[in-house]
C-alpha cells in the first residue's frame, strides 16, 4: 500500500517516564483484545483522529516502533511489535502500512479499519493509571493502585481519618477488565513489594482492607 513518505527524526529511546503522567485505555476494548492492545489502540486512535494525512479515504498516523517504546516504557519493544502485528492481521481493527524512504527509516503508518472502533478505542469507559506505577509493577497493579488512591481520597472528603479501603477482587472484576485471579495476584505482588499493606476485615466475610 503506497503511503506518504516520512523520515523519522532522532529517537528518544532511553528517556525516563514523566513523574505523575497518566495513561488510559478503553475497558471495553481491553475485554476483547487485552489491556496492552487497548493502551496502544487508545493512543493511536487519539493521534489518528487529529491526523491530516488522508489516503484511501482514511486518516493515517505515523510512528516508529522505537518511538512507541518510549511512549510506553512499561511495554517491551517486542511486546509492542507483536501486539500491533496481531491487531493488524486480516479482519483486525488496525491497518498498518510502511513507507521507508531510507533503510534506517522504519516508520509505520496506522489507520483504523472501522471509524466506530476508533471512536470506541479512544473514549469508551476509560481506565487510568500512572506510567511510573506501570513501569515498576505492571499495568494491572498500576490500575489497582490508582483505584485505591482514588477511593481513599474520595472518602477523605467526608472522613479526614479514612485510611483503609476494602478491595475485593471479585467486586473489582465487575468494573475492570481483568479476571479475579489476575487481580488477586497483582494485589499480592503489591503487598510483597511493600507498596501497600493489608488489614484484616472488621467483620467476617468482608473484603480485606488495603
Amino acid at each position: 500500500m503506497a503511503l506518504p513518505v516520512h523520515s523519522a527524526g532522532a529517537s528518544t529511546a532511553g528517556a525516563t517516564p514523566n513523574p505523575g503522567k497518566a495513561h488510559s485505555f478503553s475497558r471495553t476494548i481491553a475485554k476483547e483484545h487485552g489491556e496492552k492492545a487497548a493502551v496502544l489502540l487508545q493512543y493511536l486512535a487519539h493521534h489518528v483522529s487529529k491526523s491530516k494525512h488522508v489516503h484511501g479515504g482514511k486518516k493515517w498516523f505515523y510512528k516508529t516502533l522505537d518511538d512507541l517504546a518510549v511512549v510506553f516504557p512499561y511495554l517491551k519493544r517486542s511486546t509492542i511489535h507483536a501486539t500491533l502485528q496481531k491487531l493488524g492481521k486480516e479482519n483486525g481493527p488496525l491497518l498498518i502500512g510502511e513507507s521507508n524512504k531510507k533503510g534506517y527509516d522504519r516508520t509505520n503508518w496506522f489507520a483504523f479499519r472501522e471509524d466506530n472502533f476508533r471512536k470506541q478505542a479512544q473514549s469508551s469507559k476509560p481506565a487510568y493509571f500512572q506510567v511510573e506505577d506501570a513501569v515498576k509493577y505492571g499495568i494491572v497493579a498500576a490500575v489497582l493502585l490508582g483505584n485505591l488512591v482514588h477511593w481513599i481520597r474520595e472518602n477523605r472528603k467526608t472522613d479526614p481519618q479514612y485510611t483503609w479501603h476494602s478491595m475485593s477482587p471479585r467486586e473489582l472484576a465487575k468494573h475492570v477488565p481483568f479476571p479475579k485471579t489476575t487481580l488477586q495476584r497483582a494485589l499480592a505482588d503489591l503487598v510483597k513489594a511493600n507498596v501497600i499493606k493489608t488489614k484484616a476485615p472488621e467483620a467476617e466475610g468482608r473484603a480485606i482492607q488495603y
